[in-house]
Order: C-alpha cells, then sequence, then structure tokens
C-alpha cells in the first residue's frame, strides 16, 4: 500500500513552524532531541531536513521526542501524531491499484484534504462534472496515454471522484469555470453531449457554482486546465494542477500559485454568472 505524501508534506510543515517559533536551528533541534538517547537513536540534521520537507516520517517515538523538545503541548502533539498516522492509513482509491500513476495519487489527496477547489477547463468539461458516458468518451479518445483495459477503471474511479469530494466534511466549495468550447464540443455523440448539458444544468440548480466562458470573452488564459486547491491553515499553501502547452505538473510554489490565482480570477471575471450559463446550456442542448 502506497504511503500518503500530503499529511507527511503537512507534518513536515507544522514540526518546520515549531523549530522556527522556538528560534531553533535544525543542528540545534537534533541536539535537543538527541540530549539522553542512546547514539543510534540519534537524529542528523539531514534526516530532520526531509522530515520537514516531507521525504521522510519519523517513526512515533522520534515525533513525540520532537514535539517535547520543541515545547508542542498536548493538543498540537495530538494533531501531530494523527497526521504521522495518516500517512500509513489506507485510502479508498487504493483499490484501483497499478492503474493510478504517483502524480494522480497525490492529486487524489489533494481532494481528499482540500478546503476549497477552483478549476478551469478550457476544452472539455470537468473530471468532477462529467457523466459516466461522458468520462468514457474523454478517457478513451486520450489514445495511447491510456491503456484501453484501465478505461473501465478510470471512468469508474471519476464517478467515485465526485462522489467522495461533495459528501466530504469540511469541504466548503467548487468553483468551476469551463470555456465556451467545452460545452459546444460534441462528445462522444449528441445523445452523450446532450445528457451532459442536462447534468451541469441539474448541478447549477443544486446550487453548484459552475459558469461559462464566452468565446467573446476571449482570449482565454492559455492553459487547457487548472486546478487550484485551497487550504484554510495559513500553515498549508495552495497547491496548483496545470495542464499548459509546455506539459503537465502539480506546483507549490510562490510564483506559480500567484500566476494560478490571477489567472482564474480573470477567468473568473469574464466568466457568465450560473443563471446565465444555465440558460445557454440549455439553449445548447436544444440546438443538438
Amino acid at each position: 500500500m502506497p504511503r500518503r505524501t500530503l499529511p507527511a508534506k503537512q507534518l513536515g510543515r507544522r514540526l518546520r513552524r515549531l523549530r522556527v517559533q522556538t528560534g531553533k536551528s535544525q543542528a540545534q533541534a537534533c541536539t535537543a532531541v538527541n540530549a539522553g538517547r542512546p547514539k543510534d537513536l540519534h537524529i542528523t540534521q539531514g534526516y530532520l531536513s526531509r522530515i520537514e520537507n516531507g521525504s521522510s516520517r519519523p517513526d512515533p517515538d522520534e515525533l513525540a521526542t520532537l514535539c517535547a523538545r520543541l515545547d508542542a503541548g498536548d493538543e498540537t502533539t495530538g494533531q501531530l501524531t494523527a497526521l504521522l498516522a495518516r500517512t500509513e492509513q489506507p485510502a479508498w482509491w487504493d483499490d484501483y491499484g497499478s492503474t493510478l500513476g504517483a502524480d494522480l495519487r497525490f492529486v487524489l489527496e489533494l481532494e481528499d484534504s482540500a478546503d476549497t477547489l477552483r478549476i478551469y477547463e478550457s476544452m472539455f468539461v470537468s473530471g468532477l462534472l462529467e457523466t459516466e458516458e461522458y468520462a468514457h468518451a474523454v478517457i478513451s479518445a486520450t489514445g495511447g496515454n491510456i491503456r484501453p483495459m484501465h478505461v473501465p477503471k478510470l471512468v469508474d474511479l471519476r464517478m467515485e471522484r465526485r462522489e467522495h469530494l461533495f459528501k466530504r466534511s469540511g469541504f466548503r466549495g467548487l468553483v468551476v469555470v469551463m470555456g465556451e468550447t467545452a460545452v459546444r464540443q460534441i462528445v462522444g455523440g449528441r445523445s452523450v453531449m446532450k445528457g451532459q448539458l442536462k447534468r451541469l444544468e441539474v448541478d447549477i440548480e443544486a446550487g453548484m457554482d459552475i459558469r461559462y466562458l464566452p468565446y467573446a470573452k476571449g482570449p482565454w488564459p492559455a492553459v487547457s486546465s487548472c486546478a487550484i486547491y485551497g487550504f484554510d491553515d495559513d500553515v498549508d499553501p495552495d497547491v496548483v494542477e496545470v495542464d499548459a502547452e509546455v506539459g503537465r505538473g502539480v506546483y507549490e510554489d510562490h510564483d506559480n500559485i500567484s500566476a494560478a490565482n490571477h489567472m482564474f480570477a480573470r477567468a473568473l471575471r469574464n466568466a457568465e454568472d450560473p443563471a446565465a450559463t444555465a440558460a445557454f446550456l440549455h439553449g445548447v442542448a436544444a440546438d443538438l
């Protein structure tokens, strides 16, 4: 079972904040932790650095000692212990096994933890809003990147992602902006596309914030898609997933996060509101 990456990063960031708050360097923190411990249980500065960046995980005894030496307090120690336990907990997507690559697993972790999610899609309906038939058509059209035998599982995964996201406590909202191409391009045939447009109408009626960006409001952002995962805790930065001409990637640095937030704000500003979007979708479906 693969270990979870996101809780390890969250644990490391919180330990780094604790260390900085106590005024200790990494070397000083290691000295404090190692005091009174057998030499074979000493931690090194390199190991602590890896813990803080999320690439290594302390064992429970090491974490307890770190918390004690960094004056964490009982409540914070409990929270950090819970984060460490989460790195080993099974996830609902583990059942999909080798169908999932490391990048997709990390995206699923983000969906499972983020407080908010903002999505821009220029070409297709967002995967979290797709019908089963539409998803099958999109995934099948990917061609050589996906083995045909994996298509049904990936379709099931998209359906489960939606279900888990919207029933998860703590998730405060999804905002989706789609380019006009995404709702006009016929995917899977007219019947499939009509069903997809109807699903979007129903979702808007249920209160989802879904908007379309008209051709007339161009030029559009120069990416195929962008997802911004937001976290309420000031320790955890937004995380951005971008699919653009230069490639696909997941970013946690300030520059990419700032650029993505600026891009999404501009797209949202130019998009039609949900009511106007629902009316537009209804008209497009009627013309099919």
